[in-house]
């Protein structure tokens, strides 16, 4: 370990840090902390994480509430559509509106 630290460094790269060293030389292990040992994983990530999470779920639950209500709105509007087309089939079939519409057209 000290002979890395006494070792100048490659031109053109940044010295290695402390912990760089540490880890060339004792190797990386999972779920280790220098300091605080195995296990210790920072309250701060975990917190961050699980806080995260949460609001991605809410996140997600709010979107798939909006998705359905805009889906129910589609169909509302297709249904309204679909009468107001049937309504206007069946006005143009009525006689009077008939010559009302033709005498308006001619007087255009």
């Amino acid at each position: 370990m000290l002979e890395l630290q006494d070792t100048p460094p490659v031109e053109g790269k940044k010295p290695m840090t402390e912990d760089e060293i540490c880890v060339e030389v004792l190797g990386k292990r999972r779920n280790y902390t220098r300091g605080l040992g195995n296990g210790f994983i920072s309250t701060s990530r975990s917190l961050a994480y699980n806080s995260n999470n949460v609001e991605f779920e809410e996140y997600k639950r709010n979107a798939e509430e909006t998705k359905r209500q805009l889906t129910e709105q589609l169909e509302n509007l297709n249904t309204r559509q679909a009468k107001t087309e049937a309504l206007l089939a069946q006005l143009a079939n009525v006689p009077a509106l008939q010559s009302i519409l033709s005498s308006g057209e001619s007087s255009r």
